[in-house]
């Protein structure tokens, strides 16, 4: 993603104290990595993923989707290209809706996803944002369907007309959960 951030407001906004919970308050970029090094990147890799990129990165950019939330628009969160179906399918199997009702009961309490918060809204694209980090080839639970001798070829096409449909379906409905 690119960073267009190197502002005072964000310097600002990154190092604004939040409440977790009642009594924590801590600065944004602390609180928000806490949410990733203790909540998301944990389930991912108890769920059997690893990411190509790494975790500073991936935080880095939480904080950017939420900033653009304060700044009052929408982060445009990139679809992935040469992607199977089934690995998509697989990971909103995994990351459903009971996963991200027990993600949101504990790292809900972050004052900025709160229901009156700017980034509630987030709460639904946020796993269309981790999407986009997986590192399939070395995700232990992407290998069944990896070895698949026709995935090699399936995963060449840039334009899987499935996948495009399933993505621009989730866009308009998943997306917006809150």
């Amino acid at each position: 993603m690119l960073y267009k951030h190197l502002s005072n407001d964000w310097n600002k906004w990154i190092n604004e104290e939040v409440y977790i919970g009642i009594t924590d308050h801590v600065p944004r970029h602390v609180a928000v990595h806490r949410m990733c090094t203790d909540g998301i990147f944990p389930f991912m890799k108890n769920a059997g993923y690893e990411l190509y990129s790494s975790q500073q990165k991936v935080t880095k950019d939480i904080l950017y989707c939420m900033y653009q939330y304060y700044k009052g628009s929408r982060p445009t969160i990139p679809n992935r290209q040469h992607v199977l179906l089934e690995l998509f399918e697989q990971f909103h199997h995994i990351f459903d809706s009971d996963a991200l009702l027990s993600f949101w009961d504990v790292w809900g309490s972050i004052e900025d996803f709160d229901t009156d918060g700017y980034a509630y809204r987030f709460r639904g694209e946020l796993p269309f944002l981790v999407w986009n980090y997986i590192n399939f080839d070395s995700s232990p639970v992407t290998t069944d369907i990896l070895d698949d001798p026709d995935a090699a070829e399936m995963m060449k096409s840039p334009n899987d007309e499935a996948l495009q449909d399933v993505l621009r379906d989730s866009t308009v409905k998943d997306r917006h959960l809150y």
